[in-house]
């Protein structure tokens, strides 16, 4: 039941935020401030109708490093399918 998985999406969720807490606070003063948002659901997907509906500027990725040998198997990821999708700039960042 729900029940049973929502103290893992709590957990999941509190240490979200807190993550982003910190890499905001790393912004520089002089640049506009970061926008921190949670959102659930299909990540790539999510990711993409928030910026959309918010006309986000910039969205702001981590991503892994890619294996030359193994590129193919990374066109899945979530940082690539952002990246084709949305229709703003997107940084990621490695």
């Amino acid at each position: 039941s729900l029940g049973d998985v929502r103290p893992f999406y709590e957990r999941l969720e509190r240490r979200a935020r807190r993550a982003m807490a910190s890499l905001t606070r790393r912004v520089r003063q002089d640049v506009p401030a970061a926008v921190r948002v949670l959102v659930r659901g299909r990540r790539a997907e999510e990711i993409v109708k928030y910026a959309t509906a918010n006309e986000v500027d910039l969205i702001v990725l981590a991503s892994h490093r890619v294996n030359p040998s193994l590129v193919n198997r990374d066109w899945g990821t979530i940082s690539y399918k952002v990246g084709i999708l949305a229709q703003c700039p997107v940084l990621l960042v490695k």
